[in-house]
């Protein structure tokens, strides 16, 4: 199984989208070119993609099952993505793990500045949603491990510092564009036996 831990490495520019009738090939080229294999897999914005092809660039296949969950389909050139390469075994952990499968997406409500940090607001889309999230709980946000601070019905709230801001994709949020999401597995794991149980 493949495991990211939502600390990103890299913000990427996405130099190549090919768009085909149900599918999809972007390409970009990371600093760590010299170290990517064919097969390998590596979150982008959170989502889990599988090298394809390695010439100057890394590329990737997008299914129509992937378009059908993300925003991807709407990337341009010039798009800036969050990269990260999967864990390693006997590594560190420092965000939470992530396995880059996106549940769905959010809106972002509302961003405000807090000193040098960055409170955003999401909006969740659906009830469903809802029974996924808790306070202080982990949520990968366009492949960005981050904790959720506070919850209002169906709109919560997530702290970003100054670090994590200015390398990620973060930057250019803005209210109203759609991330990718991914909750926490243990909560989805939960929410599934119970669910499993009431229809008994």
């Amino acid at each position: 199984m493949v495991m990211f831990s939502g600390i990103i490495e890299e913000a990427l520019t996405v130099n190549y989208v090919k768009h085909n009738k149900n599918d999809l090939m972007i390409s970009m080229k990371p600093s760590f070119m010299s170290d990517c294999i064919l097969g390998q897999s590596i979150a982008v914005q959170g989502v889990c993609l599988t090298i394809n092809k390695i010439d100057e660039n890394i590329s990737f296949y997008l299914s129509p099952e992937t378009l059908s969950k993300t925003n991807v389909s709407k990337w341009r050139e010039g798009e800036v993505v969050n990269a990260e390469r999967s864990l390693q075994l006997g590594g560190r952990i420092d965000g939470h793990l992530v396995s880059g499968h996106v549940d769905g997406l959010l809106s972002i409500d509302e961003i405000t500045e807090q000193g040098e940090a960055f409170e955003v607001t999401f909006k969740l889309s659906n009830d469903n949603q809802k029974r996924l999230i808790y306070p202080k709980g982990s949520i990968a946000i366009d492949g960005i491990s981050l904790t959720i601070n506070e919850i209002d019905n169906d709109l919560f709230k997530v702290m970003i510092i100054p670090h994590t801001w200015s390398m990620t994709s973060a930057r250019n949020w803005q209210v109203g564009k759609h991330v990718h999401v991914e909750f926490d597995s243990l909560a989805k794991m939960i929410d599934h036996q119970l669910k499993l149980r009431d229809n008994q």
